[in-house]
């Protein structure tokens, strides 16, 4: 069906920023907004990839909330 590779070595926009996202983040948001635009429906083989990044920047998000609330409320009581 689809005869021509992936970008980024065969593994797709997709799967790229969800490894590369653990160096650095912000990659898992726009990987989030790709998939948010549908940028799936120019290629399907990317959709797990980019579900995959949307997740993990949901998850970074929630931990990030926690964290830094966390914080605020030990120093607050110090």
């Amino acid at each position: 069906m689809f005869e021509r590779r992936l970008p980024c070595f065969g593994c797709g926009i997709g799967w790229s920023s969800f490894l590369l996202g653990f160096v650095c983040p912000l990659i898992w948001y726009y990987a989030t907004t790709l998939y948010c635009c549908k940028y799936y429906n120019r290629d399907p083989r990317e959709r797990p990839g980019l579900a995959a990044s949307a997740i993990a920047a949901v998850i970074f998000t929630a931990a990030t909330i926690v964290t830094l609330s966390t914080i605020l409320i030990i120093w607050a009581y110090k």
